[in-house]
């Protein structure tokens, strides 16, 4: 190394030696003593008084729930780990074999636990519902249930 080089060598390997302490020593002191949650809030509307009808399968337990001023809803148990990344909840009015009759998405499903799905108000009036399981990353029906009272 000619001596030039060695003289910018030296600066730069010194710089370094006191600039990397420092900036971690700064860093260290800036973490934060406590994190504060900012999780979003549970959205899960509360389960309706009246029971309407249920449905079970081993996995899943089936919920329509009713009341005077508030509709009805779905709620859905799930009891076993689905075996499906995305499980999406479709409805639709009438028996299972009617395919004419329009699927309304209402959300989606996770691995475990309760979820209430809103249903839409001209639903009020038929007797037997068709929920639809569908996996929408493999594209496939996962299951169908008949829910009547």
């Amino acid at each position: 190394m000619i001596s030039q080089l060695r003289k910018r060598h030296v600066a730069v390997w010194t710089t370094l030696a006191i600039a990397l302490p420092v900036g971690f020593l700064t860093a260290y002191q800036r973490i934060p003593a406590t994190v504060s949650d900012q999780s979003l809030p549970d959205s899960q509307p509360s389960a309706l008084p009246e029971v309407v009808a249920m449905a079970e399968t081993p996995a899943l337990q089936l919920v329509r729930r009713a009341n005077a001023s508030d509709g009805q809803q779905l709620e859905v148990i799930v009891r076993q780990p689905l075996t499906t990344a995305s499980a999406l909840v479709y409805w639709s009015d009438g028996p299972i074999g009617n395919e004419a009759a329009g699927k309304t998405l209402l959300g989606r499903l996770g691995p475990r636990g309760t979820y209430r799905f809103a249903v839409p108000d001209a639903s009020a009036d038929e007797p037997a519902w068709t929920i639809s399981l569908y996996d929408g990353i493999k594209s496939r029906p996962i299951d169908t249930i008949l829910l009547k009272p």
